[in-house]
């Protein structure tokens, strides 16, 4: 996947790390850090 970073943290970690507006997933001890929607996705998504 184009965009993604990576990084390994405890689910304990993650919950302390992220917040409402963090765009990232954890998976077995591995952080997923999604690239946000761009502006012509977030322009069609409203039409």
């Amino acid at each position: 996947m184009s965009g993604v970073q990576t990084r390994r943290m405890t689910l304990e970690e993650f919950l302390a790390w992220g917040d409402e507006d963090t765009w990232a997933e954890w998976e077995n001890g591995e952080v997923l850090v999604l690239a946000p929607a761009s502006l012509r996705h977030q322009i069609l998504r409203k039409f």
